[in-house]
């Protein structure tokens, strides 16, 4: 390996991974220093097994774009929830359960049961709704629920 490929890839590597670790945010919310790291310590293993420096840049910059571009469509597909209706979290909305543990507007503390599910919960409204209350599941957001107090009914 030369050294300089392999200090270069090492650098660049940390470079991305310090930037990554300093925003505190997902690979979903910012694909692009994420998929850096990736991209960047694949060079270092290309260079550690002696391939030429086209060949470290082309892979670097196939598997950045590459790892990019899955990360972006996770976001797109999942994590901003443009699944189709009845599909992944989506699934939820409109479904009724019961409040497990009191459901707070200002925080993620509240728990809900759905059928056999327990899920973390947010309450749509600016008041907590109690221990006990049915609700109705009226949007999802990542791994919460928002929900409101069901107007009629019971759980399904």
């Amino acid at each position: 390996m030369s050294l300089t490929a392999g200090l270069l890839w090492a650098g660049v590597t940390l470079a991305a991974a310090a930037v990554v670790a300093r925003d505190r945010q997902s690979p979903v919310e910012r694909p692009w220093p994420a998929a850096v790291v990736g991209g960047a310590g694949l060079g270092l293993v290309t260079a550690a097994v002696g391939l030429g420096w086209v060949a470290q840049v082309g892979v670097v910059v196939v598997v950045t774009l590459g790892l990019a571009t899955l990360l972006w469509r996770w976001r797109v597909l999942v994590a901003e929830n443009n699944l189709a209706e009845g599909v992944g979290g989506n699934r939820l909305v409109g479904r009724t359960g019961v409040v497990e543990a009191p459901v707070d507007p200002a925080g993620r503390s509240g728990t809900v049961r759905l059928g056999t599910e327990r899920w973390c919960a947010t309450a749509a409204s600016d008041a907590t709704i109690p221990e006990g209350h049915a609700v109705t599941v009226v949007d999802v957001e990542g791994i919460h629920v928002i929900v409101q107090p069901a107007e009629s009914g019971g759980p399904e």
